[in-house]
This record gives C-alpha cells, sequence and structure tokens, in this order.
C-alpha cells in the first residue's frame, strides 16, 4: 500500500511540474506575442508569402490585387457561435500570392454562397497579424479595431463599419467581423498544477500514516 502510495505522489508531482513548465511556455509565448503586436508591421515581400509560418504572429502589411476565385472558407465559432472565416488570396505579384482571413460572419446554416462578400478590386494595401487559420495553413489576419478590407454582408445581417484596404474600390462598407485578439492569459495551467501539487501532499500524508503502521 505505501509503494503504490508513494508512486501515485509521485506521479501527480510530476504532473505538477508539467503543468507549471507548460505555464512558463505560455508565458513565454504571451510575451513573444505582446512584443511582436507592439512593433510597426513589415512589408511582407513575395518571398516572406511562401513561408508564411516561419512569421506566425508577426504584423506585416501586404500589397497586391485580391484573387476572389481562390477565395476559401474555414468553419471557425467563435464565443460557442458557429461560423466562416473569408480567407481570400492577395496576388503580390512574381507569381505569389498571400492569404488574407478578411473576416468572420456566423454561419450556423453553413458557410454563405462564394461570393457573397466580395473584395476590393484594385489594387490594395492590408495590414494584420500573420496567424494559423487551419492546420497546416497560415493566413494574414486583419487587425481586430480594423474592420476587414470590402467585406460587404448581405441585407439584414448586422453591424456596419469601413475596410482597413485602401485601393481603387475601397470605401464605406458593411464590413465582416475581425477575429478577437488572441488571449494572453495564463491559461488553466497554474490551477492543474495547484490540484496536481494537492493530489500530490494527500497521497504523500497517506504513505507516511499507512507507513507507520497500527499504533500500540
Amino acid at each position: 500500500m505505501v509503494v503504490l502510495l508513494l508512486a501515485a505522489a509521485a506521479g501527480c508531482l510530476r504532473l505538477c511540474l508539467w503543468q507549471v513548465d507548460r505555464l512558463g511556455q505560455r508565458r513565454e509565448r504571451n510575451a513573444r506575442i505582446a512584443a511582436d503586436l507592439r512593433r510597426a508591421p513589415a512589408l511582407l515581400t513575395a518571398a516572406d508569402a511562401r513561408n508564411l509560418a516561419l512569421l506566425e504572429g508577426r504584423r506585416v502589411a501586404a500589397r497586391g490585387v485580391f484573387r476572389p476565385a481562390g477565395e476559401q472558407w474555414h468553419n471557425t465559432s467563435v464565443e460557442g457561435v458557429p461560423g466562416a472565416l473569408v480567407v481570400t488570396p492577395l496576388s503580390l505579384g512574381e507569381g505569389t500570392e498571400a492569404p488574407v482571413a478578411r473576416g468572420w460572419v456566423p454561419a450556423p446554416g453553413g458557410p454563405p454562397k462564394p461570393g457573397a462578400y466580395p473584395a476590393d478590386t484594385g489594387r490594395v494595401t492590408v495590414t494584420g497579424r500573420v496567424t494559423r487559420v487551419a492546420p497546416l495553413s497560415f493566413a494574414l489576419q486583419v487587425e481586430p479595431g480594423a474592420p476587414s478590407p470590402a467585406a460587404v454582408l448581405p441585407p439584414g445581417s448586422p453591424g456596419t463599419g469601413r475596410g482597413s484596404a485602401s485601393g481603387p474600390g475601397a470605401g464605406p462598407r458593411v464590413a465582416l467581423r475581425p477575429l478577437p485578439p488572441p488571449r494572453l492569459d495564463d491559461g488553466p495551467h497554474l490551477g492543474y498544477a495547484v490540484q496536481w501539487a494537492v493530489f500530490a501532499a494527500m497521497f504523500a500524508v497517506a504513505a507516511a500514516y499507512f507507513a507507520r503502521g497500527p499504533r500500540a
């Protein structure tokens, strides 16, 4: 019994240390994201666009022409509401494109029809943050507080705003909703670490009790 209790205490302690390590990693990530968000956006080059994963979290500005034919919809829930993220390729020239996550729209019945949210025409400049939009896909996500470029909602949809892109087709329009900014909190790791520490202490106390044996 004592051996089993000590083994359980050791296991819980190991899980506690693992959560402490996860907490440290999350805080490092948060500090890196916060620093990236404070930096001025760098101009996205064609070479950069071919390796967006290397720029994850960085603020960039991209100049080019939207290619609506390549637009994709990614199923994305925001605060429990099912919806779709509109991702439209931006042609940068030299045969290179950068996916732009122009915004999010509630879509409980499935993604809207193609072309329901047309992008600006002509040359535009888009500023945002490189983020993961699918397990193996990255895109330039339009920043919160700057409504997405040329995001036209169907009649009767709530919310209005001005496009953040500049170009011949830009102007006051009803806007898609930007995704919320990344959460920069500690997450559940500290609570989990305390929980496993308490369990380890309980098992250790129980092991000490049984090790003493029955009192005379």
